[in-house]
Formats: structure tokens, C-alpha cells, sequence
């Protein structure tokens, strides 16, 4: 198959599994014998010119402006799979393209204006149920009204109403919560499909558990992310290293007892080393959450992950491995955290099996290339 992945970059200065995600994508369906072609505009690129933030702010409410079309005419593709557009990617050369499209959601962009339906330390809907205009009021991009209002008037109407979403044939999700978000607020349910993303990890070296017991968090330190409760409830009887920064960094200093440890952000091959050395992962996230790749790498590395209530992944744990689940609340943080430590290499192999199952790249490979086949 010829298949062209179109994606706008993120600021690489900010972590972004779902650029990862991308680059992987592309990765394993050329390595499975396809010929893939990516469309990329690099916001590091495009953002030192100096009127980018008025012309990005016109994109996004308007559609008009960083057309792919020309690109993907001379390669032809036979299907297209748009990840992100936002914001240097317009949508307006989707009312003339004709091929199959499929499109990946990472996150709640089309319903919520900062994209994780989060707001002032607890989930919000109030665009969804009410008015785009709400994120204005709220600052919710970038905590600035400018800033926040071409966003606001790109999500006016739903989902139903949004270009990419309409002329999408297919409609990738990560999670099952994410998919009945989506269905809840307009979008077809039979248009939908979840596909987790996956990675190829080769089986660990050895499943021996880490003794004593050494725990980790990774990600960026903003309220949504949970890391401030986290070390909060954090008792001083294991260690725990948090792995990343950002505007919670020194409150978290203040918090932290001598067990909890800050490190700074890692490149993602870094991490990758590091993660095995760990008893286990925890993901304390209080926004819905996709299943982050750092969750896919813990599991896939025999590194089991423990994760709070209300987020993707704390969803698949309960169906698979429901001690792996916690309720915020430092009696349940302990609880599981001891599920794990007491079943020692067992917790191990257990997070390897989930991995095996649902998260290898085998199976996301094959997903994807059923889903594609079927739309040609």
C-alpha cells in the first residue's frame, strides 16, 4: 500500500508522545514492506517567522492555509492517515481530496480548546455540553483569550461540524473512554474504531523484581498530570523518582519527602534504559488520558504500572489487572503499590503478558493495515 501520514509537529522543546507516535507509525509500516510517505510542517521550523502567530490563529479558525494537497497528488497515496493539523495544517483541501482518509484522535482538541477537558484541577465540559465560547471566558489556551479564540471558533458546532472529522472514512481512538467521550458528543459510533498505539520491545533480559522497592513517575509537571497528589500521598516507605518538569516543579520540591526524588527530563532512548531499573510505574493522571507510550513502554519493559481512577489507562488495568488501580487516596496508592511489590517477578511477567496482547507493534501493525485495506 502507499500511504501518506500527514502530521503537524509539536515544539520539540515540549515532550510529545504523539509526535513519537507518528514517527513510529511511519517506521513500522515501511519496515511491514509499504511505501509510506510523511506530509510534515515542524512547528520549530515555521514558529521564528515573526507574523506565525497571526497566520496560525487565521488557520485554525478559518481552515484556509497550509495546504498538503500538492504533496500528497504527487505521491498518490492510497489512503491518507492525518494525525494532527493543528496548527499549521489547515482544512479546507479536504473538500477536494478524494482518496480514503483516516484520522487519529491523540486527544480531545475538537471538543475542548487545551484538549484534555481539564480545567482549574478537575475535568471540565463546558464546551461540549454548552458553548466554545466558555473557552474563552476561561482562557483555556495558553491561559490567554487571543490566544484561546481561533480554537473557540474552529470547535463552534461539535464534532459533527468539524472538517476533519466529517470527511474522515475512519476515525482512530486510543482508548474506550475516549470513544464513548466522542459518541457522547456527536460522532458516529460506527465510525469509530480503537486502535491502541504499539511498540516492538524485545523481551527483557530478566523479570527479577528490584529489591528494595523503587518506584517511578514521568511526565510533565502541570495540574492535569497529577504528580503534585502524587508525592502528597507518597508514604516514606519506598523510594520514588519523578522524571520531568514543568510550572508544578517547585511545589513538588516543597511536598516531596526524603524518599521522593526529582530528575530531569530524559530523552525518550534515556528512558527507555532507565525504566527496567524501576519496580514499577505510576501514572496519577487526573485528566481522561490516552494510554500514554511511556504506559506501553513500562509494560512492554516487564515494569508494571499502577494507574489512578478516571484516566485511559486505570480503564484497561481494571479489566485486566484491577489491584493495578487506585483511587488518589493515599490508603489505595498503598494498596496497590504493595499488590505489585508482594507478587514480585510475577507483577513482572504479568506486565509483559499485557504487552504481548495488546500493545506490540505486530498487532497495531496488523490493526492498521486491516483498517486500511478495508477502505481501499
Amino acid at each position: 500500500m502507499r500511504v501518506a501520514i500527514v502530521h503537524s509537529f509539536y515544539v520539540s522543546s515540549t515532550p510529545s508522545g504523539e509526535n513519537l507516535a507518528v514517527l513510529r507509525e511511519v517506521e513500522a509500516l515501511t519496515s511491514a514492506g509499504h511505501d509510506v510517505h510523511l506530509v510534515a510542517r515542524h512547528s520549530d521550523d515555521l514558529a521564528t517567522a515573526p507574523s506565525y502567530a497571526m497566520t496560525a490563529a487565521l488557520r485554525v479558525s478559518t481552515g484556509w492555509g497550509g495546504d498538503p494537497s500538492a504533496e500528497l497528488k504527487a505521491f498518490n497515496p492510497d489512503i491518507t492517515h492525518v494525525h494532527n493539523l493543528f496548527p499549521n495544517i489547515g482544512t479546507a483541501w479536504l473538500r477536494h481530496w478524494n482518496g480514503p482518509i483516516v484520522t487519529t484522535l491523540h486527544n480531545f482538541r475538537p471538543l475542548c480548546a487545551n484538549g484534555i477537558l481539564f480545567r482549574d484541577g478537575a475535568t471540565c465540559t463546558e464546551c461540549p455540553d454548552g458553548s466554545a465560547r466558555n473557552a474563552v471566558k476561561h482562557s483555556c489556551y495558553r491561559d490567554s483569550k487571543v490566544a484561546t479564540l481561533p480554537l473557540a471558533v474552529a470547535n463552534r458546532g461539535g464534532p459533527e461540524r468539524n472538517p476533519l472529522l466529517k470527511r474522515a472514512n475512519k476515525i482512530i481512538v486510543l482508548s474506550n473512554r475516549a470513544q464513548s467521550i466522542y459518541t457522547k458528543y456527536g460522532l458516529p459510533e460506527d465510525k469509530i474504531t480503537i486502535i491502541p498505539n504499539g511498540l516492538d520491545i524485545p523481551t527483557p533480559a530478566s523479570l527479577e523484581p528490584v529489591d528494595p522497592p523503587h518506584w517511578v513517575g514521568i511526565g510533565r509537571l502541570t495540574p492535569e498530570k497529577g504528580f503534585a497528589d502524587l508525592v502528597g500521598s507518597w508514604a516514606a516507605t519506598r523510594r520514588l523518582d519523578i522524571i520531568g518538569s514543568g510550572p508544578e516543579e517547585d511545589e513538588i520540591r516543597s511536598v516531596a519527602d526524603p524518599m521522593v526524588r526529582l530528575l530531569p527530563p530524559m530523552a525518550n532512548k534515556e528512558l527507555m534504559a532507565l525504566v527496567p531499573k524501576y519496580s514499577g510505574l505510576v501514572l496519577p493522571s487526573k485528566w481522561f488520558e490516552g494510554l500514554p507510550t511511556v504506559v506501553l513502554e513500562a509494560l512492554g519493559s516487564g515494569v508494571p504500572v499502577i494507574a489512578r481512577e478516571g484516566n485511559s489507562a486505570a480503564d484497561f488495568f481494571l479489566r485486566n489487572e484491577p489491584t493495578w488501580v487506585y483511587d488518589g487516596s493515599r490508603l489505595s496508592l498503598e494498596a496497590a503499590l504493595d499488590s505489585v511489590d508482594s507478587r514480585g517477578s510475577h507483577s513482572r511477567i504479568r506486565a509483559r503478558e499485557l504487552f504481548v496482547q495488546k500493545f506490540s507493534l505486530q498487532s497495531w501493525v496488523s490493526e492498521l493495515e486491516n483498517l486500511f485495506r478495508a477502505l481501499i
